[in-house]
């Protein structure tokens, strides 16, 4: 009787495992990277979750920061505008840097100046897939779990991202609402 029931456990456990490793391997291709994308980024890798966005994504939001700046300088408040981009110096030159390697600075820039504890939970943050909606102009939402560690407890919080294909690629288009 104790062996039956062992090799019945056994079976369970085995096939718990099997079902479990197929449905991880079961993600998508968004799903995947929209994961690599949200981990990286929580967990500091700057330059591949940056790698992971749709370039011209970048390049857009770079000619924004470049067209807001101009008009600062034109109106006579460059050193504001200054001041709200972390003080950076020479934001001139900044701004001449390729989209990827501005916003890994500014986002760094950004980080320096957090708290400790925040630094940490964000290392320590998990991203789980919870599900992906395809649609007909070829964009996916990909819905996900963030789980953060606090003080008080594991604070869960559900976001999401839209993806598009970049040169035969998923890459992040922007944030899900």
């Amino acid at each position: 009787m104790r062996i039956k029931l062992l090799i019945i456990t056994v079976s369970l456990i085995i096939s718990h495992i099997s079902i479990t490793g197929s449905i991880a391997e079961e993600l998508s291709d968004p799903e995947k990277i929209a994961q690599e994308y949200m981990t990286a980024f929580f967990h500091g890798n700057l330059e591949l979750s940056f790698s992971l966005m749709h370039p011209d994504v970048l390049e857009k939001q770079k000619s924004s920061i470049i067209e807001a700046y101009d008009n600062a300088k034109k109106n006579g408040n460059a050193e504001k505008f200054r001041q709200s981009f972390h003080n950076i110096d020479d934001l001139d030159s900044t701004l001449q840097l390729p989209a990827k390697d501005l916003f890994i600075f500014l986002t760094k820039k950004y980080r320096e100046r957090a708290p400790e504890q925040f630094k940490e939970a964000m290392k320590n943050t998990i991203v789980r897939v919870v599900g992906s909606s395809s649609f007909e102009n070829g964009t996916v939402r990909v819905s996900l779990e963030v789980t953060t560690p606090t003080k008080s407890g594991p604070h869960k919080q559900m976001t999401g991202l839209v993806l598009s294909k970049y040169d035969g690629s998923w890459r992040v288009v922007k944030n899900a609402k």
